[in-house]
């Protein structure tokens, strides 16, 4: 049935405007300043500050051993408004990538919100032959651990010509925990490199268990489906309580001050206070057709 999530709290350029939802079909079907005039069942949110779920990346997901440790495990993301994750599986060798992939599909079968699969690789591993492969099996983001010297290594023209037309992104990993120093100017040299080559990437690592920026989101292809509150996109959000209004305006913001009251994912409440109400398989693998699509400059 149709109902409206009605004047929402939500953060906007670093503001915090008021806005109503039209939901149909666990989906947002249209925003409007108000809809006063709109004779639906309305869900009065404005005692709390609403945001989209969080996409959270996770590098650990693939040693999970059973499905009791894969619930527990992403009940800790839950607890931090996670609604999607970005699963990764490494990858030694390109002959392991298929049966890599399918066995982490095959573990997130159980997973109660949905999730990305997202591949790790050596730098050795990165080649034209091995980016056509992730193209086949539409992996949307490759992490790729390197040294510095590597990147200069790498035949970047081949693997140009590799992505067409699937444009997925390439992110860096680098080895030997590099001084922050290090890693800024490490960063601008690889954006710098990326962008001479036309080449998708995200020039740093982002934090796993934390949510993913926007423009990391849209850049991997997952919003406008997930992370973002746009209309056709799932009913997936969070409401924190009133005293997160003391950072929503902050330049990045600090979810970990709060964790959310209320999660919800495609209209299914999964989490209220300290309770939490998990269905295993009830989520799905995004595929991800074009990656990018939406994607905003770094």
């Amino acid at each position: 049935m149709p109902y409206v999530i009605d004047r929402a709290n939500v953060i906007k350029e670093l503001e915090i405007i008021q806005c109503s939802f039209s939901i149909k079909n666990n989906k947002i079907e249209y925003i409007r300043p108000h809809m006063d005039n709109v004779n639906l069942l309305k869900m009065d949110a404005s005692p709390y500050l609403l945001t989209p779920g969080h996409v959270m990346l996770d590098f650990q997901i693939e040693h999970v051993s059973s499905a009791l440790a894969l619930k527990e495990h992403v009940k800790k993301l839950i607890s931090k408004g996670c609604t999607t994750i970005v699963v990764t599986v490494t990858a030694q060798y390109e002959s392991e990538l298929q049966v890599a992939v399918k066995r982490i599909a095959h573990l997130m079968i159980n997973s109660p919100i949905d999730y990305c699969i997202a591949v790790k690789i050596p730098s050795r591993a990165l080649t034209p032959s091995f980016i056509r492969q992730c193209k086949r099996l539409k992996i949307p983001v490759l992490f790729v651990e390197l040294q510095e010297v590597d990147m200069y290594q790498i035949a970047w023209a081949w693997i140009r010509d590799a992505l067409y037309p699937y444009f997925l992104s390439i992110v860096p990993i680098w080895q030997d925990e590099p001084s922050k120093g290090k890693v800024r100017r490490l960063t601008e040299n690889w954006k710098t490199l990326l962008h001479e080559e036309s080449i998708p990437t995200i020039p740093s690592c982002p934090a796993p268990g934390v949510p993913l920026e926007l423009n990391v989101i849209r850049k991997i292809g997952i919003s406008p489906l997930k992370g973002e509150l746009r209309i056709g996109g799932d009913l997936d959000y969070n409401l924190y309580a009133e005293k997160s209004r003391e950072f929503a305006n902050q330049a990045e913001v600090n979810y970990d001050m709060s964790n959310p009251i209320i999660t919800v994912q495609k209209g299914r409440t999964i989490k209220v206070n300290e309770q939490y109400f998990i269905n295993p398989g009830f989520g799905q693998r995004i595929t991800v057709k074009v990656p990018g699509f939406y994607d905003s400059s770094f």
